[in-house]
């Protein structure tokens, strides 16, 4: 199972310490003009985010699928690391959403995911995109639900897009560890283990997801950790607090 580490402009550069770092990068974590380039040294690999949650989070409207896929593509201009890049969905947040409003929400992720494929069928054919020929770029579609049958149809619909990979979103909010694996397992019955869980925090819910043989996960736990005076020590898995400073302002 492959880790990645959420990273945006104010957090450490992982991939200085661990040589194999994967990163999830979303759209909305840089500015307008970042690059991958920026780095003094790239990451092994990358997932790049279409900042869905954050736009929906925060009452603001979606971009759309092409804004996000240019986007995309101008912060990897010039690097060649192995790349995810991420459709535009429609995360299921808010509780007062209607079961019209949720079934809409689907069906939107449903359209942008047909619009991403779309997007990359351009790109492999039209010369526009040649000085980006040197990426490794594979689409990942976005799998979101409410119950046991939206969740199904969900994926049922993004599988015979033709996608290969393919990701579970509105997790950040669920702390039962048993409803995320139930959710992880009607996905898996429909496309197969290999996908990836979004916003995963807890170390048990890591586990059981180890054991469903998903391809991947990512969290922003380290930097989080890092906030609250915490230290992540793995081999085996250890958390340690760190007392406040002592230091008094003069």
């Amino acid at each position: 199972m492959e880790f990645y580490v959420s990273w945006s402009h104010s957090d450490p550069l992982y991939q200085l310490y661990d040589k194999h770092c994967s990163m999830l990068i979303s759209t909305v974590a840089v500015s307008n003009v970042w690059q991958l380039t920026r780095f003094p040294k790239l990451p092994g690999q990358v997932m790049l985010d279409s900042g869905s949650y954050s736009y929906v989070a925060n009452h603001l409207p979606l971009p759309t699928p092409r804004n996000v896929f240019n986007r995309q593509l101008a912060i990897l201009a010039n690097s060649d690391i192995p790349t995810i890049i991420c459709a535009v969905d429609r995360p299921l947040l808010e509780k007062s959403l209607s079961l019209t409003e949720r079934n809409r929400a689907i069906d939107k992720t449903i359209a942008n995911a047909w619009e991403l494929k779309i997007l990359m069928a351009e790109y492999n054919k039209s010369s526009t995109f040649d000085k980006y020929r040197q990426h490794a770029i594979e689409p990942l579609a976005i799998v979101q639900g409410y119950d046991t049958a939206s969740i199904k149809y969900c994926a049922r619909q993004l599988f015979d897009i033709g996608y290969t990979h393919f990701g579970i979103g509105s997790m950040a909010h669920l702390y039962d560890t048993e409803e995320i694996v139930r959710r992880v397992e009607v996905v898996q019955s429909v496309i197969g283990s290999l996908v990836h869980i979004f916003g995963v925090s807890g170390i048990e819910t890591m586990k059981r997801l180890k054991e469903l043989r998903v391809a991947s996960v990512d969290s922003a736990r380290p930097i989080k950790a890092a906030i609250y005076n915490e230290i992540l020590y793995s081999e085996p898995y250890r958390r340690f607090g760190i007392a406040g400073s002592h230091l008094q302002p003069s």
